[in-house]
Order: structure tokens, then sequence, then C-alpha cells
């Protein structure tokens, strides 16, 4: 038979902006699954948020046999240059230094997140965020400073990461 509780009690009930990311990469993908046929579909929802779940298994077999899988991890090299670009033109349409490092880390973050937040992704807000931070300071932007920096802040939050390839290949 069935079995229904007594009571139910929310102990958490999340964070309303998560949710909205959520529902943010939920449309997304319906748009694609609009648009396209299935297995196009799920290559790009691979692609956009690192989601192979969707994806047709033969597909993800064949991308991994030839040896481009990483296809379908979110890259935080093209995030942070995304991130960085978004800062530069809000910056040269006259928006302040400190209203275009909150946009543009605001949208690294929240994009982040829609992907599940890998540790790639990550490493590529704590970076570019030290690069907006050096320009609107007026300092200079040390790449390995910034890269030592944001692996000893991965490796304190998630110490196991020392252990992962792709943190490892990520840095």
């Amino acid at each position: 038979g069935e079995v229904f509780p007594e009571s139910l009690e929310v102990l958490h009930r999340g964070c309303r902006i998560l949710k909205g990311l959520s529902e943010v990469k939920k449309q997304m993908t319906e748009v694609y699954s609009a648009v396209l046929d299935e297995r196009n579909a799920g290559v790009l929802c691979g692609i956009m948020f690192g989601d192979k779940q969707r994806m047709a298994p033969d597909l993800k077999e064949l991308y991994q046999s030839q040896g481009i899988g990483h296809l379908f991890a979110v890259s935080g090299l093209h995030m942070s240059m995304a991130g960085v670009g978004i800062y530069k033109l809000l910056r040269r349409l006259t928006v302040t230094s400190r209203m275009a490092f909150i946009v543009s880390l605001a949208l690294m973050t929240a994009y982040s997140f829609i992907c599940g937040t890998p540790l790639s992704c990550i490493r590529a807000v704590l970076m570019a965020g030290m690069l907006m931070t050096s320009e609107m300071l007026g300092r200079s932007y040390d790449g390995l400073s910034a890269l030592a920096l944001a692996a000893v802040w991965i490796l304190w939050k998630y110490p196991k990461a020392l252990t992962s390839f792709g943190v490892l290949m990520s840095f």
C-alpha cells in the first residue's frame, strides 16, 4: 500500500536566487528542445551548461572516443573572457568601474551556478574578479598570483579538489 506522513516540516527552503537560476536553465533547455531535435538539443545543453545527461549515449561516447569530450565541460577561460569583456564594454559605455565590476561578477557567478558551479568556473570567477579589482584600483594584474590565490581558496574550501584531474588540468 501507500504510506503517508502524519506531518511535514520544511527544514530548508533554499535560496530564491538559486531557484531562479535553475528556472532560467530550465527555460533555456526548453527553448533548445522546442527549436532543435532531441539529439542537437542535448549537444547544445552539453556545450552551454556542461549537462551531458540530455545527450544521446552514442553521441557522448563518440565525442569521448574522438578525444573531444572536453567540449562539454564549461570552460573557465571562455567564462572569464566573457566576464572581463562585459566589464570592459560597460566601462566604455561610461558605467562606473564599481558598477561594471558588480554586474560582470554577478553575471559570471550566476552562469557558474547555472552550470552547477564546477571548480573551473570558480577559478575563472576568482581570477577575473582579481583582474577587474586590480584595474579598478589602478594596479597591475599578476596572473600567477591570481592563479595561486584561486588555488589556495579552492583547496581551502574543497580539499579533495587536489586529487581531481579536472582541477589539476584547470590549473
